[in-house]
């Protein structure tokens, strides 16, 4: 049998929110990309931000490659 212990998590897809929130709203969870898109314009016409990347890392998150230029 082997065990062990999780030492990294490489998670760039996640998607964080407030669930109270997108509850009181009578947001529902997108399944599409053209329920996220509709989602995204909603939540704009609401008057508030649909979304925004929290960075710590700098390059280490993997997210520098995907936005600079590629060589």
């Amino acid at each position: 049998m082997m065990t062990g212990v999780w030492q990294r998590f490489n998670g760039k897809s996640l998607v964080w929110y407030p669930k109270p929130a997108f509850d009181k709203a009578g947001y529902k969870i997108p399944q599409t990309w053209d329920e996220l898109v509709a989602l995204t314009d909603q939540i704009a016409k609401d008057g508030d931000t649909a979304w925004c990347v929290g960075i710590q890392s700098g390059a280490a998150t993997g997210w520098a490659p995907l936005t600079g230029p590629r060589t």
